[in-house]
């Protein structure tokens, strides 16, 4: 009998190492995959005091004018987060269509699309990443910075994307991202009237729609994304409590991480609201400034020429055609 366990011990031990080693062979070593530049690339870089700025040859003259940004951006953009990360490296992709930007973590780093959008605004291409997603690291280095040593030990570095995964709301990691990129630059999207718009017409024409549907969406009507309506959050906010409240609000999250509505009880320790509540009274002031802005303007005289659709439908680029008929790009459900 005891030969048999011990026969059954030896097994079970050989199983589960077999399972390890199995793992380990599909396991990849970061979390983010944003495509992969040409292998024949000869990269540069620029040590600053806060960044490492990555480039390939013959972009040195651009990447030395993102690092002057970025730590221009430094100076100011960790203010009112109360936290200034370490040293971070930041590439700079040139070789693709795509125009973006995005933070990885575990390693930390910031991955820059240096062709700007063809819809761009009136701020630098640059300049809004460099406010833009060095925000988006504050935010998790912050996080990182504040949370038990335990947590950190058993989870690393992925640790704080854990937390901010769980906690933090959509609407507020990238809300927080434009309200900085507005109020640090002279440009920013919430400065731009289309920015507002979605918003700005549901208000004046069909109210305030309840929490839930303005976070998550709906088919059936038209509801801003997440960076439209956190903008107006973040920045209300602050403009209503002051500027650090945002701080009080992410370090409960970050010191407090088995607590399972952290967002919310930090968020009520700074304001005395929850996040619903929150919303009610920022959203419940806009629509009462914007009905009466409306209510004294002048509307042109239109025809509507789309036909009513139960689930929202959106035309775009309308144009006339020879035989008095129109030609549009329709998308919806």
């Amino acid at each position: 009998m005891q030969r048999r366990l011990r026969i059954n011990k030896y097994l079970i031990s050989f199983l589960i190492l077999l399972n390890i080693l199995s793992i380990q062979h599909s396991s990849y070593g970061q979390f983010y995959n944003n495509g992969q530049d040409r292998g024949s690339i000869k990269w540069k870089q620029i040590r600053t005091v806060n960044f490492n700025v990555i480039f390939p040859e013959g972009f040195e003259v651009q990447g030395e004018r993102v690092a002057k940004l970025l730590e221009k951006s430094y100076e100011y953009t960790t203010f009112s987060l109360n936290h200034k990360p370490k040293k971070v490296s930041v590439v700079l992709h040139t070789e693709s269509s795509i125009s973006n930007a995005s933070l990885g973590w575990a390693p930390s780093r910031i991955d820059m699309y240096t062709v700007p959008p063809q819809d761009c605004y009136s701020q630098d291409w640059f300049e809004q990443l460099a406010i833009h997603e060095f925000r988006h690291l504050i935010q998790l280095s912050k996080i990182e910075s504040e949370t038990p040593v335990l947590l950190r030990y058993i989870f690393g570095e992925s640790a704080a994307a854990l937390l901010t995964g769980i906690y933090l709301p959509f609407w507020f990691i990238e809300g927080d991202a434009v309200s900085a990129e507005t109020g640090l630059s002279n440009s920013g999207r919430g400065r731009v009237p289309d920015f507002q718009k979605t918003i700005k017409a549901q208000l004046v024409e069909k109210g305030k729609f309840n929490y839930d549907k303005a976070y998550l969406g709906s088919y059936k009507d038209n509801v801003a994304n997440y960076y439209e309506l956190g903008y107006l959050l973040v920045a209300g906010a602050r403009e209503r409590y002051n500027d650090l409240i945002w701080d009080d609000v992410v370090r409960n999250v970050a010191e407090k991480p088995f607590s399972l509505n952290a967002f919310d009880r930090g968020l009520k320790k700074a304001t005395g609201l929850r996040k619903v509540a929150l919303y009610d009274t920022i959203f419940n002031g806009l629509k009462n400034k914007w009905v009466s802005e409306d209510k004294i303007k002048e509307i042109t005289s239109y025809e509507i020429l789309s036909p009513e659709n139960y689930y929202y439908t959106d035309y775009k680029y309308c144009a006339m055609l020879s035989d008095g008929n129109y030609i549009t790009y329709k998308s919806g459900l």
